[in-house]
Order: C-alpha cells, then structure tokens, then sequence
C-alpha cells in the first residue's frame, strides 16, 4: 500500500472516529426525566449545559482536527500555527474579560468566610419573586403557584436582614434561607411577625445557603455583641442534615466570574428551544405538582425526588449520617456555651415539603409511581433500599419513618436541656384547610407559611412565661 493510500486511510478513519464521538452526544439524549424532577435546565430539550458544553467543545475540536489534517502536507505547518495563533489570542480575550470583571465586579451577595457566610454589608437588591419552575423545560401539567411578591432585600451593617442600628435584641433567630426569607417582603417575616406579637426586638441572622457549622459559629461570635435572653437556631430537614465542611473560597476555573456568565447565556439561548417537546417516561413526574384538597379550593405542591429519598430511613440509619452527627454535636455544643453565658436556646425544626404534604395526599398517591420518582435520585435512598421494586411496601415503610429525624432532634435537644419546637403539624394542618404554606415550585414558605410559623412560635414563647 502507497504512502498517499494510508494517509488517505488515517484521514479517513480519523472522520469516522471525530464523528463517532459527535453523533455519540448529539444522538444520545441526557435524562431528561431526572433534569424535570430536579428543575435542572434542560438545553434543546434533551441535554443539560455541562452536556451541551461538552458537545460544543468536542464540535470545535472536530472541526480544528480536520483542518489540519485535511490540508496539504507542505501547508499543515502554517495550520497548525494559525490554530496556536487563535488559541492563544482565545485565550488571552478570556483572560482580559476575566481581569476586566475582577477590577470592577458586582456588588457580591455573600461574603464568605470559613467558618460562615453573611451578605455584604448593606447589600440590597429588589426584584419581583415569582412562584414557577426555575427551568424552562419542566412538568407537563403547571399548575399557576403563589401570587408573585415584590422583594426588597435590605441588609444590615452586619450583613443579615434587619434595620440598622439594631444593638441589642431579645430573641436573635440563626438559619439559612427559611430565616433570612428572601422570598417574602420583610414584614412578612416570621421574625418580624413574632417580634410584634412579643413586643420585643427579634434580630434576624439567617443567611441563605448557610449550613449548620456557621450557624452555630454565628452564635458564638455574635451573641455577645447582641445580648439576647433567647436564640432559635432553625434546623431545615433538607441540607442541614447532608453534612457539611468549612466554607472555602473557589479558585481556578471554579471562582472565574465568566463561568457563571458563559452559563446564563447558554440557559437563555437554548433553554427554551424544545421546552414544551414530549417528555420521555413522562409518567414519573406528571403527577407533579400535587394538589392538596380542602372546602377552600387546592392548593399545588412540588418537590424533587432527593427530599422523598431522605424521609425514607430508620433511626439507625439516620445516626449513622455523618451530618446527623454534627448537628447533634453542634446542638450539644450550643447548649453548653448557651448555658455559660446565661442564655435560652430553641431549636426550630423546619420540615421538607413532602414531610408536611405526603400525608394529606396519601390516598391519591400510586405507590409505584412514587417509588419511580424517588429512584430518579437512587443516591437520596439508603444504600440498602435501592433497589426496592415494591411500591406499597415502599410507601407504607415511608409513612412509618416521616417523623423519624424530627423525633430524633428532639431526643438530642431534650437531653441538652434544650428547647425544642416543630413546625410539621402546624404547616400540615394549615395546608389541609386550603392556606398555601409553601411555595408551588419552590422549596420554602410563603407569607402564609410564615404567619404560621410565626404564631407557633409565638404560642411556644407563651407557653413559657410565668
């Protein structure tokens, strides 16, 4: 065989494998299912944006191979340096973006620390909160959620959502995103609703996306300063018992201020192309949102698979968390300093959606259909429950561990002479009488579900004073 014959040959099975991989992506779409039942984005109605990131990248890669192997031997030198040439003037246009962003950046949401997050100090934003699917390809049958809200997040000189000039405070409430609340004006606030029916200052230091570690760090550092008779730290059922570790500015490509840019603009190019296609193995999520009966019209819930998955295990399953362990290590190491410094603490627990709803819907539900869409996120299940087939079994062994790591919070605050107040029964007995608690699409409350926390909360304070 001539040499021009197996250059021919090498070219040619270089195309084959180029567009191998190519169609490989383009053909293969991602599971769509999954990206609805995590209101992920969803790109051209079938990829998420790592995928089509990928595609592209690999598209362009194709592309510069076969220009320079499909040129004339005595020309691929000057190819190939053309391509290092655009290479390098590619990369340096990013980096001048880069540099351009990080000279004159926005205004940050959060500063992190290690030990926790805050806002910026005097940070304040205004826009209107709407109640819908986040991404753009999403359940078949949308249901319109809670009335939009106007928002106007106005943050203190210590970065947390008060009025200024706040020095001393009664009662101080430590959270993530169900304290701070930046989807509720802030009269609206359960903090500011039990502040009024107190006749005290209630200071709000709830920060979104903080975990339990800041939370109990914020305690020590902060509560000094504020001098309160009581804290209420908040436990949210989701994430604050995932585990957590100390906050870590990102570096590299993780911390570039154009990553996040690059992404918005791909969501908004393609994420509404195909939106409204057919969903494949539609049935898993098209009972979705649920809706909750009463004498007052229905009212419609959402929730991802991961919350359903986390409901679903025994005590001992539970303890052997590695987050269970630092909650109940931090509640005990709260109370001690709480003690020392003469100061009551609360715990707050804050139930996950399905918690609360599952219950009032259980006889609409069909078992193997929730089964189905809790193993959209197998890893959410305990390692030995993940390949239950079973849908009645899985559903009645559910509704037998629902109430399990509330119960078990509340042993841990009991023995740490902590108090300890839950927020399920009132949430679920709200919802059974038509009053929208939570959000349709998203995770937290609404007004209405702050009013009730705030009365039960206020109840609880009550119920304690002489």
């Amino acid at each position: 065989m001539g040499t021009s014959s197996r250059i021919g040959l090498r070219r040619l099975l270089l195309v084959a494998l180029l567009a191998a991989a190519n169609l490989s992506l383009w053909l293969i779409p991602g599971p769509v299912v999954e990206y609805i039942a995590r209101d992920r984005p969803t790109l051209l109605g079938r990829y998420s944006v790592e995928r089509l990131t990928g595609i592209i990248a690999l598209a362009i890669f194709t592309l510069i191979a076969l220009y320079i192997a499909f040129g004339a031997r005595e020309r691929r030198r000057g190819r190939i340096a053309r391509v290092l040439i655009s290479l390098v003037v590619s990369l340096a246009m990013i980096g001048a973006g880069e540099w351009a962003l990080r000279r004159h950046p926005p205004t940050p949401r959060y500063l992190i620390e290690p030990a926790y997050r805050v806002r910026a100090p005097h940070y304040r934003a205004a826009f209107p909160f709407r109640d819908q699917p986040e991404a753009d390809r999403s359940y078949p049958r949308r249901p319109p959620g809670f009335p939009t809200e106007e928002i106007v997040l106005e943050m203190d000189a210590r970065g947390f959502r008060n009025p200024d000039g706040i020095e001393r405070a009664e009662i101080v409430a430590i959270g993530d995103s169900f304290v701070e609340a930046p989807h509720v004006t802030s009269e609206e606030l359960w903090t500011t609703r039990l502040g009024k029916k107190l006749g005290v200052t209630v200071y709000n230091m709830g920060t979104s996306g903080e975990n339990p570690g800041g939370y109990f760090h914020k305690l020590e550092h902060f509560a000094p300063e504020l001098a309160p008779q009581t804290i209420v730290v908040m436990l949210y059922e989701g994430n604050d018992f995932r585990g957590y570790k100390r906050n870590e500015k990102p570096e590299g490509i993780r911390g570039s201020l154009l990553r996040p840019r690059s992404r918005e603009v791909l969501v908004d190019l393609f994420g509404p192309l195909r939106a409204d296609a057919v969903v494949p193995d539609a049935e898993r999520v098209d009972w979705l949102p649920v809706g909750v009966p009463s004498d007052a019209g229905t009212t419609w819930y959402a929730f991802s698979p991961r919350k359903v998955g986390e409901l679903f295990r025994t005590e001992e399953e539970i303890h052997a968390q590695r987050g269970w362990n630092q909650v109940r290590d931090g509640i005990e190491r709260a109370a001690r300093f709480c003690r020392e410094q003469g100061i009551d603490l609360v715990i707050a627990y804050a139930p996950v959606k399905p918690h609360v709803i599952l219950p009032l819907v259980r006889q609409q539900l069909d078992p193997d259909v929730l089964l189905a869409f809790t193993k959209i996120q197998r890893k959410s299940l305990p390692e030995a429950k993940r390949e239950l087939t079973d849908g009645p079994a899985f559903l009645e062994a559910l509704m037998a561990n629902l109430d399990t790591e509330e119960r078990a919070t509340r042993e841990v605050c009991e023995a740490a002479g902590v108090g300890f107040v839950s927020l399920t029964a009132p949430l679920r007995e709200a919802i059974a009488e038509g009053r929208q608690a939570y959000f349709t699409y998203d995770q937290h409350w609404t007004s209405v579900g702050h009013q009730v926390v705030g009365e039960e909360l206020w109840k609880f304070f009550q119920s304690r004073r002489p």
